[in-house]
């Protein structure tokens, strides 16, 4: 999908011999994409007293892990790329205003 939204982007909609396909991603693309805004939690963010007033809107999805990845803490809870490592993750739906309110809370763009 991002193969498509990227082509659309950059106006690369062009097949071999110039047939236009940008109606037929377009279409393509609008299937596939969500309406729910998901979120995924690790760090504080899994703690659900604290999503509960960070994020009131909030609802949890599900859990797992997200294998060969590591949490790390230099500073503040961040992921990295670690083979045979995972990470515990909750999943959300999240609002626009949570995402908003997050996005304020992490410190973004800055932080």
């Amino acid at each position: 999908m991002h193969s498509y939204d990227s082509n659309l982007y950059y106006g690369r909609t062009f097949g071999p011999w110039g047939e236009n396909y940008r109606n037929d991603w377009e279409e393509l693309t609008n299937s596939l994409t969500t309406k729910k805004r998901l979120y995924i939690a690790y760090g504080s963010n899994m703690n659900k007293k604290q999503m509960e007033c960070r994020c009131p809107d909030a609802k949890i999805i599900g859990k797992t892990y997200l294998e060969n990845w590591e949490l790390n803490m230099p500073f503040y809870a961040n992921i990295e790329m670690k083979k045979g490592k995972k990470t515990p993750i909750l999943l959300w739906e999240i609002s626009a205003q949570d995402e908003a309110k997050l996005d304020r809370y992490e410190g973004y763009p800055k932080g």
